[in-house]
C-alpha cells in the first residue's frame, strides 16, 4: 500500500471514513513509521489549535467584512452624501445672497433663473465652438495625411527610403513647430 495523503490523514483523524477504510488505514499506520509520525504530528497540531482560546472579534466585524466584499454599496452612499452636500451648499449660497440683497423671494428666484439660463447658454455656445474646432482639426489632419500619403507614393519611385523618412521627420517637426507657435500666440493674446 502507498503512504497516506494529507486528505486521508485528516479524514482518519476526524473519524470521517467508513469502518473498512478506517481499519485498512489503521493497519498501514501501524506498519509504516513515516505515516505514523505524520498522523501524530497532525494530531498534535489539531489538538494545539483546538486548545487556543477563542479569538475576540470586534462588534462590527461582519459589517467590515461585508463592506470589503461589496464596496459598491458604500460608494453609492458616498455619492449620495456628496450630492446632498453640494445641494446644501447651493441652497446656503442662495440664501446668503438672498439675505444680503434687497430683493423679495420671488425676485431672488427670478434673478437665479436668469443667471442659470445665462450660464447654460454660455456653456452651450462654448461646447458648440469646441465641437466645431475639433471637427475642423480632424478634417485638417485627414487632408494633411492624405496629401502626405499621395506625395510619398508619387516620390516613392523617384527617391530612396532614407530620403522619404527624412522628409517625413522634417514635416512632423515643422508641423509641431507651427502648432506650438500658434498656440503660444493664442495664449499670449497676440493677433495671428
Amino acid at each position: 500500500m502507498n503512504c497516506l495523503t494529507i486528505d486521508q490523514i485528516y479524514l482518519y483523524l476526524e473519524n470521517e471514513l467508513i469502518p473498512e477504510e478506517r481499519s485498512r488505514l489503521a493497519g498501514h499506520i501501524a506498519a509504516c513509521e513515516k505515516c505514523r509520525r505524520a498522523v501524530e504530528d497532525r494530531r498534535a497540531l489539531t489538538e494545539a489549535a483546538e486548545s487556543l482560546p477563542p479569538l475576540p472579534l470586534p462588534p462590527d466585524f461582519t459589517q467590515q467584512i461585508m463592506s470589503r466584499i461589496f464596496p459598491q454599496e458604500s460608494q453609492i452612499r458616498v455619492w449620495i452624501a456628496a450630492l446632498a452636500t453640494g445641494f446644501s451648499l447651493v441652497v446656503a449660497i442662495f440664501l446668503a445672497a438672498f439675505l444680503q440683497s434687497d430683493l423679495s423671494l420671488s425676485g431672488a428666484f427670478i434673478q437665479l433663473n436668469r443667471s442659470l439660463w445665462s450660464f447654460v447658454s454660455n456653456l452651450s455656445v462654448f461646447f458648440i465652438k469646441l465641437i466645431k474646432i475639433v471637427s475642423l482639426c480632424s478634417n485638417l489632419l485627414v487632408q494633411l495625411s492624405s496629401y502626405i500619403y499621395k506625395t510619398l507614393t508619387s516620390l516613392k519611385s523617384v527617391i530612396g527610403i532614407e530620403v522619404q523618412i527624412t522628409l517625413v521627420i522634417l514635416t512632423i517637426l515643422l508641423s509641431v513647430t507651427a502648432v506650438y507657435g500658434v498656440r503660444r500666440k493664442i495664449w499670449s493674446g497676440e493677433n495671428i
